[in-house]
């Protein structure tokens, strides 16, 4: 993809993400800023999470902004930390639309990130089902551990939500988060600990 005078980088198909996702899984630390020029099908094929790497260090800082633009056709198969990114140490997702099926068999599995740590997910949406067989899920993220409070802010979560500790918004946290203007009309199945 394209940069803009800022060194944003202009993503507008699927390919392109594809590659910018690659660019941030072998960026330890990766920065690099983002935003989509338009929806992206990602047609249902199996989908490896945006920042993939475990430690806070590694993981992805930069800002991703989706215009409002919608992500369709969401697969994600995984174990933990699963979503449309992985894990997320002081990054911004924001103003972007997702729709699909995250599924992992551990913790952090969320629709838009799997973990958050110290970072901003402001105007996102996801829609579609998230699942795991027992673990920390949420429709927005999947928790939020060590590392930082969040802020989630006017999110929407309007996927189903299977799994242990499971919640609309975000499934389980250490941390005293900021969580302001959301709401959820997805369907939430949890074992423990678990509610809209």
């Amino acid at each position: 993809p394209g940069k803009d005078e800022e060194g944003v980088y202009q993503i507008g198909t699927a390919a392109e993400l594809a590659w910018f996702r690659s660019h941030v899984n072998n960026t330890a630390g990766c920065e690099s800023g983002a935003v989509l020029t338009a929806d992206i099908d990602l047609g249902d094929h199996n989908w490896k999470p945006i920042s993939t790497q475990l430690g806070i260090a590694a993981m992805y800082k930069g800002t991703f902004d989706g215009q409002f633009h919608t992500i369709s056709g969401l697969s994600v198969n995984g174990t933990t930390y699963q979503g449309l990114f992985g894990s997320i140490y002081g990054a911004t997702i924001k103003n972007l639309l997702v729709e699909g099926s995250v599924r992992g068999s551990g913790n952090y599995v969320g629709g838009i990130v799997g973990s958050t740590r110290n970072a901003t997910i402001e105007n996102c949406s996801f829609s579609g089902k998230v699942e795991t067989i027992n673990g920390y899920i949420g429709g927005i993220t999947g928790g939020n551990p060590n590392g930082g409070a969040s802020t989630i802010r006017a999110c929407v979560n309007n996927a189903t939500v299977i799994g242990g500790t499971a919640g609309g918004i975000i499934g389980y946290s250490t941390q005293a988060n900021s969580i302001k203007d959301c709401y959820n009309t997805g369907s939430i199945n949890g074992s423990t600990r678990s509610g809209g």
